[in-house]
């Protein structure tokens, strides 16, 4: 699914991953990294928070799982570190982010655990995400 949605992607995109422990979300992360041209290791960044890529267009992986309140995200510079160049912001446990502005590309992306495979249910939660919807349909 991240393959298939990796295409689409110019950077400037929100992406919301939610799902319980263990769901697959840095599974996620990690095929839309190779999907984006990174060879290394992608890992949760649990205990650092934020972790870049050097991929086309840049990938940020967020994970927020360890914070407690919208003021310790709003700490972590996100936007700042997205406004640098284009980028694809991938954040796992995204709850207690702020709501973006409409104009960016949100998608949340619900990963539920269901025997040994995955249910993924794609929600655009800007108009602009549709044409991610659009692109997956496609792929």
């Amino acid at each position: 699914m991240a393959a298939r949605l990796a295409p689409a992607l110019a950077g400037g995109e929100w992406l919301l991953l939610r799902g319980p422990l263990g769901a697959g979300k840095t599974t996620f992360v990690r095929g839309l990294a190779a999907a984006l041209g990174w060879e290394g290791t992608v890992r949760s960044p649990t205990f650092n928070l934020v972790a870049a890529y050097p991929t086309r267009p840049r990938l940020i992986h967020v994970d927020l799982y360890r914070l407690e309140q919208p003021a310790a995200v709003e700490d972590l510079g996100i936007d700042d570190l997205a406004g640098e160049e284009p980028a694809v912001v991938a954040v796992e446990w995204p709850d207690l982010l702020t709501d973006r502005p409409s104009r960016e590309p949100v998608l949340r992306i619900d990963i539920e655990p269901s025997g040994d495979l995955r249910l993924i249910t794609l929600h655009p939660l800007t108009p602009p995400a549709a044409r991610l919807l659009e692109a997956v349909r496609e792929g």
